[in-house]
């Protein structure tokens, strides 16, 4: 239940919570901030996905995006099995996640990404997500093949991410896996799918506050829900207690709730 949307309205319900009870320790910036770059990490992996799939290297050679409809992709291969594909969003566009984005991404392909092996490595060039810039060094995403349930998985490693925002720059670095749990059978449909998504990595609020970031619980995405769906993550703000954002439901389910536990505290988060 993560939306990149207006970060405002979350702070408002987190301050008038914690106030009224007396006991919240005050940070709640590290869960709002690692929340937002799962959410959109996440969601650069499946647009990816849709872009780049089929039968073929890649999908498309030049054509107006599917995640994205006002997007526009163009394929340069180098070989038969490597070469550039490019996601330019213009000056804006607004995707099948309701979230708009402008400028590009570079993604530089080898093998088949739904084969075992595929390897992306993603690079952003102007890019920004509902006005938001976004930088990172990079983000790799490998094939790790089947797993026992006959699943396909995908490990993936961002490198060195940084949102800018008006109070101040959030810095996040991570390391997943997204396993495809559901969907795979309707090849060009991709509003069906669902992920389940583990992993953990580090990062620094826009106030500077250091963090580190487990999810313990499966986070479930659905790519025709703009929020994630179920699971859990931990987050462990320097000098903090380690608090829970739990996203309840799973798949099936989409709602805009989530709740962040401190201790004895649990409060209901309405997400944009």
């Amino acid at each position: 239940k993560i939306s990149f949307q207006v970060i405002i309205p979350l702070i408002v319900i987190f301050v008038f919570a914690c106030k009224k009870r007396d006991k919240f320790d005050g940070d709640y910036y590290s869960s709002v901030d690692n929340a937002m770059a799962l959410s959109e990490f996440s969601n650069i992996r499946n647009l990816v996905d849709v872009e780049v799939r089929g039968d073929s290297t890649v999908f498309k050679t030049t054509a107006l995006g599917v995640f994205c409809p006002g997007s526009v992709i163009t394929v340069t291969p180098s070989s038969s099995t490597e070469g550039l594909f490019e996601i330019d969003f213009g000056s804006g566009t607004v995707c099948n996640d309701s979230r708009s984005r402008s400028g590009k991404l570079l993604v530089y392909y080898t093998g088949k990404f739904r084969n075992t092996g595929g390897y992306l490595l993603v690079n952003a060039q102007g890019y920004t997500v509902n006005s938001l810039p976004l930088t990172f060094d990079e983000m790799q995403i490998t094939n790790s093949g089947i797993t026992a349930q006959n699943q396909p998985n995908w490990s993936i490693e961002t490198t060195n991410a940084t949102f800018v925002t008006r109070e101040g720059n959030i810095k996040w670095d991570g390391v997943q896996t997204t396993t495809w749990i559901e969907g795979q059978a309707t090849t060009n449909n991709f509003s069906d799918n669902v992920f389940s998504i583990t992993g953990s990595g580090t990062g620094k609020t826009r106030y500077g506050l250091t963090f580190s970031w487990t999810i313990t619980d499966p986070l479930i995405v659905q790519n025709n829900c703009a929020y994630v769906v179920g699971g859990m993550v931990e987050i462990s703000p320097l000098g903090f207690d380690t608090r829970s954002l739990n996203f309840g439901g799973g798949k099936g389910y989409c709602d805009n709730f989530a709740v962040l536990t401190v201790g004895t505290l649990a409060t209901q988060i309405e997400f944009p």
